[in-house]
């Protein structure tokens, strides 16, 4: 069985690096492994991994390629692929100024007895999710999904 370290060794070796922002990857790959390294310890733990991880999805970011080369599954992977789950951005530098999202920066990963049962997209209606003053609550939408923990 190849463990996650290993998968990690081997995406940087395949990518010739961490590629573009190589310093804020070299501080941050130490936290990575470290990471990693803790779920390898509880294997038979179920774990949800929520966050903007800034590795856009639909192109196989790095961090993304980490994170499922480290045993963990996209919950949008079983949504259907005309539903293509993007996130980001939702607005411009200026607040208002409202934008199409084009990446999928947003996810939920799951390792373990974990089943899904709904995932979704939430706050990316360029009308229906405005504050009363016009302007979209955050420059990302959110991810939403539903999981049933198995015994």
């Amino acid at each position: 069985m190849v463990q996650p370290l290993d998968r990690i060794a081997a995406l940087e070796q395949r990518l010739g690096g961490f590629g573009q922002c190589n310093e804020i990857r070299r501080v941050i790959r130490p936290y990575l492994l470290s990471f990693f390294a803790c779920f390898q310890l509880f294997q038979g733990i179920p774990v949800i991994l929520v966050g903007d991880f800034n590795s856009d999805a639909a192109t196989n970011g790095t961090a993304y390629l980490m994170i499922t080369g480290g045993g963990f599954a996209d919950i949008w992977s079983n949504e259907p692929p005309t539903n293509p789950g993007l996130t980001w951005p939702l607005s411009g530098e200026i607040p208002n100024t409202i934008m199409t999202p084009t990446e999928r920066l947003d996810l939920v990963f799951t390792r373990g007895r974990i089943t899904l049962t709904d995932a979704d997209i939430v706050g990316e209606d360029p009308v229906l999710d405005l504050t009363p003053s016009g302007f979209r609550p955050s420059d990302h939408a959110g991810v939403v999904g539903s999981v049933v923990l198995q015994p």
